[in-house]
């Protein structure tokens, strides 16, 4: 299909039309003119670096559920397309539209418990069919399941895969966590690490998910209040990866149980696979002594008594040391061998027809030497010895040989079934001793990457210099810690000017950037629809008083990922107070160098203009970059100012566009 062709199925306005979006792209609802139909459309522009190569692409996000089948609980895209424009390469992605929202939305509204169990197990289901796919999601949340209403039934739907094209070619059981966390409070303590993920680190998410599901609050939340602010998000990073979880008692005792196996910070000792959870579900689980949270702490444990039943193969308490064992497998998709199954079947059923032979008769009151001698046997070899004494016209042989033959085929269906048993306890042992040569391989594998990972990390701190999703950062050696990025938004080398954004809008423009095109207006500056704390300035009398930008809608973390942030004022003015600074030139484009008072490391920022009604404006004179706070008594935002003679904060209308100089935290 064309360009052309496809804007003529697809109809949708931008300004009108968005339903969602985030750091992998915008979601907007269209109409199908072929099939008359409502579609979601999912638009991302195509990242690539100074070489051409790609670092994102909604290819990968279709892609990574390709060879997937079709399932109930998993939203799978139709059709992929991608077209050039003047504006940069962009995908789009097509995929049935609900109009019922997503899971964020129904806790909100209310559910009944049948409902939030129904709808618990459904996910489970999904979760378990993704990984037997080899797919692991990395960004599980209620915003990215949707939810299909079919009376009082709700059908969740898992969507977004924008981060789950690595696990699609893992080799193994972990793989790299090379597009970092997905959202910080519903990540795993791996993810937030950046650590080798497993495939149960979507296991951790679904656990978080369970308890918001049943308790209406969310399980990791800054205790401050402060939502949206770098000291929040710090505080959440903290409790997840310290395993800092309270409050599962509230969830119904059952689904308690499944929280508790979900959020376990070490991933080696958190349940394996969906398969086990849905084991407690069912009621036909193994209780064990679980861990939540640190495995190093006796804080917010549970303990249960083991179970008399196998669970062939689960994990289940030793009684000397309480630490957590292996019982032999029984799975049913790897049969022991069947030899020594065949011989103890044939031992029984030998055993079996023996019973059906008749008894020695009832000897009669001896009369005779021969029926004296008969009377007299006691052993086999008595009979034997009665048999060759009297031979074959003896009164009593055929009862004497058909009690020795029965006595022989009883002593062999026993040796057979002894023979079998012991076969089975060889191959059970051999199963177990595999199993755990298995696991130390593994746990050798994770380990090695852990290092690796962690060797990588100190070589970046002792460097100064790092890169996070692919982006290059700088330590300044600040008190804050702040690292700062080494390029502009849409930029590949610190001297280029790269994009340009209205305050609040995390996708360039088209168009002019003016009021009738800001995202937060209804068309003009007197009625803003976010960002407000005067309701002369908010539509209708409007206000919202936020005066920092929320992540959702921070330019920084849409196109650069999670844990980059367009500084706040503070951040510039720390930059300020701890830099030297100067007007220069470098590699032919002029701007500003700040140059750390402390390690001697800096960073250059060009002279990019802005961008407004009239087009791009002081090119290579000026340079405007946005912080994310909103000024205190205006509807303006603050942002730095500098020009060859002077480097300033100040504030400025939002609707213009500004570069963007990402930040991030240590």
């Amino acid at each position: 299909m064309t360009q052309e062709e496809f804007f003529k199925r697809y109809t949708y306005t931008p300004s009108r039309d968005r339903i969602g979006g985030g750091g992998f792209g915008t979601v907007y609802k269209a109409k199908d003119n072929v099939l008359h139909r409502e579609v979601a459309i999912k638009v991302s522009e195509v990242k690539t670096t100074a070489d051409g190569k790609k670092t994102f692409s909604l290819k990968d996000e279709f892609e990574a559920l390709a060879h997937v089948p079709k399932h109930p609980n998993i939203a799978n895209y139709e059709e992929f397309y991608s077209y050039e424009s003047p504006q940069g390469l962009f995908d789009y992605a097509v995929m049935q539209y609900y109009p019922d929202g997503n899971l964020n939305n129904a806790i909100k509204q209310g559910l009944t418990l049948g409902q939030k169990e129904d709808i618990a197990t459904q996910l489970l289901e999904g979760i378990s069919f993704l990984h037997e796919h080899k797919v692991v999601h990395r960004d599980l949340k209620p915003g990215n399941i949707l939810i299909v209403k079919d009376g009082n039934k709700i059908i969740p739907l898992i969507t977004d895969f924008g981060l789950s094209k690595a696990a699609g070619v893992v080799d193994g059981s972990v793989f790299s966590n090379s597009f970092g966390a997905g959202t910080p409070r519903y990540s795993s303590p791996e993810q937030l690490q950046g650590q080798p993920l497993r495939f149960n680190t979507d296991l951790w998410s679904y656990g978080a998910i369970l308890y918001e599901l049943f308790t209406g609050t969310q399980l990791f939340s800054a205790g401050s209040g402060a939502a949206n602010t770098a000291q929040a998000d710090m505080e959440i990073y903290n409790k997840i990866v310290n395993g800092n979880v309270s409050g599962l008692n509230k969830m119904p005792e059952q689904w308690r149980k499944v929280a508790e196996r979900c959020l376990v910070v070490d991933a080696t000792k958190r349940a394996k696979d969906a398969g086990e959870l849905l084991g407690i579900v069912r009621g036909d689980d193994d209780e064990t002594e679980i861990t939540v949270g640190p495995s190093t702490s006796s804080a917010g444990t549970a303990t249960s008594t083991p179970s008399s039943k196998g669970t062939g193969g689960q994990t289940s308490p030793s009684k000397k040391s309480g630490k957590i064992t292996k019982d032999p497998p029984a799975s049913p998709d790897k049969p022991k061998s069947k030899k020594g199954l065949w011989i103890a079947l044939g031992a029984a059923a030998l055993v079996a027809l023996l019973l059906l032979l008749p008894k020695p008769k009832q000897k009669p009151i001896p009369t005779d030497p021969d029926t004296q001698a008969y009377e007299a046997c006691q052993t086999v070899a008595d009979y034997r010895a009665y048999m060759r004494q009297y031979g074959t016209n003896a009164l009593h042989y055929a009862d004497a040989q058909a009690y020795v033959e029965r006595h022989m085929a009883d002593s062999a269906a026993k040796a057979q079934q002894q023979l079998a048993q012991q076969q089975a306890q060889q191959q059970a042992e051999a199963d177990a001793k595999a199993q755990a040569e298995a696991e130390k391989k593994e746990e050798a594998a994770y380990k090695k990457a852990q290092a690796q990972a962690q060797a990588q990390a100190q070589a970046q701190q002792q460097s100064g210099k790092g890169t996070a999703n692919g982006h290059e950062w700088v330590d300044l050696g600040l008190p804050s810690g702040t690292l700062w990025a080494t390029c502009n938004i849409g930029a590949s080398k610190p001297e280029d000017y790269g994009s340009y954004f209205a305050w609040g809008e995390i996708q360039t423009k088209n168009s002019t950037y003016d009021w009738d095109t800001y995202k937060y207006t209804n068309g003009s500056e007197m009625s803003l629809t976010k960002y407000c704390d005067d309701s002369d300035f908010g539509y209708n009398g409007f206000t919202d008083n936020l005066t920092t930008l929320q992540v959702s809608d921070d330019a920084a973390t849409a196109n650069w990922g999670s844990g980059w942030r367009t500084p706040t004022k503070k951040q510039w003015e720390e930059l300020k107070n701890n830099t030297t600074h100067k007007w220069t030139t470098q590699n032919g484009k002029k701007g500003y160098l700040f140059t750390s008072k402390k390690n001697g490391q800096s960073v250059f920022l060009p002279a990019a203009g802005y961008q407004w009604h009239s087009g791009l404006r002081y090119l290579g004179s000026d340079g405007y970059y946005w912080s994310r706070s909103r000024h205190a008594d205006s509807r303006d935002a603050e942002y730095l100012y500098f020009s060859s003679d002077k480097c300033t904060m100040g504030f400025f209308s939002r609707r213009r566009g500004f570069s963007v100089r990402p930040v991030r935290e240590k």
